[in-house]
């Protein structure tokens, strides 16, 4: 069986996702299994217009961005573009469209709805007859992610899936796998050993605050309110700006951290995460039984992520700065209440329950 996942690069997510699910398929199966990025197969301007294009928006202009999800949000308009969208990306992905019909894989498993329009695109064309597998990284549905040559659907949540069906999915094509992160998350750590590794002590509560990929949000006052009373770990991304001038103010009680790859020890080690609430992020975290406030959600698919995960009584988006300490002292006061409710909502082994789909042959699933 020949199995292609792809992603493209907007945000993080998608290709974490991707390279958790390539991972786990090459350990489970003799079958070649390529994971790729769609937008390295793409015209050059489309790539340009689409990595930048989304940074820009969702770091300088928010407002459009958000108009742009709520007219898009709408089913009406949804199925109006879908012919049109679908075709301009046809034509700016042609490469990535003639690399797949040459290899003519069984299977794509698609972790972003751009690469998930261009394969069921290329099956309605008959240009393949590969089945195809969506899985939706955010806790809510945009109708981007619905294309009528789907197989199958893999979601975050119970919530997610049923969003689905109310947007017209067949409830056979839908299945609740969560959003697969990476095996380490998983694994027992020695909190002790991780805090003497680091510096700091283990007589206060530890507050992680964390930038997300594109290194934005109100870190820097963050920092400055919660410092006096909490042991903080700041992790600036790719922000070194933001890494500089955290470090040269010399906060007592803090760690900075430009870009790392133990985010999983730092979270281990964490009471709270101060976060933005992209689904991987989201994901992550539950898999910590790590208690989340959200801060700076990007307008559309984070702001739905949010008001999910307080519908599960997880999690709270703030606002306001100034409510910070107060917010979070409410928290650890209810973490046990709080803590019961990530288990009961989280998924796990998202990874396998994807692979096993991949595998069947029942509803939703035709071979």
């Amino acid at each position: 069986m020949k199995i292609i996942v792809v992603y493209a690069t907007a945000g993080a997510g998608h290709k974490k996702a991707a390279e958790v699910i390539a991972g786990h398929i090459r350990v489970s199966s003799d079958g070649p299994v390529a994971c790729l990025d769609i937008i390295d197969r793409s015209s050059w301007l489309f790539r340009l217009m689409y990595c930048r294009g989304y940074d820009f928006l969702v770091n300088h202009c928010r407002w459009l961005w958000s108009a742009l999800f709520v007219v898009t949000d709408r089913a009406a308009a949804a199925a109006f573009f879908q012919r049109a969208r679908s075709f301009l990306h046809y034509l700016n992905t042609r490469q990535f469209c003639r690399y797949l019909a040459g290899i003519n894989p069984d299977v794509v498993i698609s972790t972003h709805f751009l690469s998930s329009d261009i394969v069921s695109y290329l099956k309605s064309r008959r240009m393949l007859s590969c089945r195809l597998i969506t899985v939706i990284t955010d806790f809510g549905v945009h109708p981007f992610w619905i294309n009528p040559d789907t197989d199958a659907y893999c979601c975050a949540s119970e919530i997610t899936r049923l969003s689905l069906i109310t947007r017209g999915v067949s409830a056979r094509k839908a299945f609740v796998t969560g959003i697969p992160v990476d095996p380490g998350f998983a694994r027992s750590r020695d909190k002790e050993a991780i805090c003497r590794r680091l510096g700091i002590g283990m007589d206060r509560p530890v507050v992680l605050v964390v930038t997300g990929s594109f290194g934005i949000g109100p870190i820097e006052e963050i920092v400055k309110q919660l410092h006096e009373d909490y042991t903080v770990l700041a992790v600036c991304a790719r922000n070194r700006r933001l890494y500089s001038r955290l470090t040269a103010r010399g906060y007592p009680n803090t760690k900075v951290f430009g870009f790392v790859d133990f985010i999983d020890d730092l979270m281990a080690v964490s009471s709270v995460i101060v976060t933005k609430p992209g689904g991987l992020t989201i994901s992550e975290l539950l898999s910590m039984d790590l208690i989340p406030v959200f801060i700076s959600a990007i307008p559309g698919q984070e702001t739905s992520n949010v008001a999910i995960l307080e519908s599960a009584g997880i999690g709270i988006f703030l606002s306001d700065l100034r409510l910070i300490k107060q917010r979070i002292a409410a928290c650890l006061r209810d973490a046990e209440h709080i803590k019961a409710s990530i288990k009961r909502f989280k998924q796990t082994n998202s990874a396998s329950r994807i692979y096993d789909i991949v595998l069947s042959d029942g509803p939703g699933c035709p071979g």
